[in-house]
């Protein structure tokens, strides 16, 4: 736990098995799956919640984009402040790409309550923008209490 430092709360809920590829919504936010893409945390306070997640272009330009909608009051934590960037290709140079990236977000709540991870793809062919979770890795989505 030294790389948390001392006195930190955590946890890290281990996303049950490979949960395959799902595709980003075309031009409107929605959440990932909810059984797997979520923070649930235990108490009020002030959370920093991490993501690290494969995020796939295959054969198609533009970009994916990422948010936290904290569940109890269905609310977009943060507003456009918390919108992370995913992975953008342009023109021609979308082949096939496949890219391990990391988020933090910041939040604070006076309960218990759960978060839930949103993305949106910024392309005409959202189906070629996907979270991907294989054999080659997956997802992790933990938690760690500031205070």
């Amino acid at each position: 736990m030294a790389l948390l430092g001392g006195g930190y709360e955590w946890g890290m809920p281990v996303i049950g098995g490979y949960v395959g590829n799902i595709t980003t919504s075309y031009n409107s936010w929605s959440s990932y799956n909810t059984s797997h893409y979520r923070w649930v945390l235990p108490a009020g306070g002030t959370y920093e919640l991490h993501a690290n997640l494969r995020v796939r272009v295959w054969g198609t330009t533009g970009f994916s984009r990422f948010r936290i909608l904290r569940a109890s009051d269905n609310h977009a934590e943060g507003g456009s402040d918390n919108i992370k960037m995913g992975l953008e290709t342009q023109q021609s140079t979308a082949n096939y790409l496949n890219a391990q990236l990391h988020y933090i977000w910041k939040v604070t709540c006076s309960a218990a309550d759960t978060f839930y991870l949103q993305g949106q793809a910024m392309v005409t062919n959202s189906a070629n923008h996907s979270l991907q979770s294989d054999g080659n890795g997956r997802h992790e989505c933990f938690w760690r209490r500031l205070n």
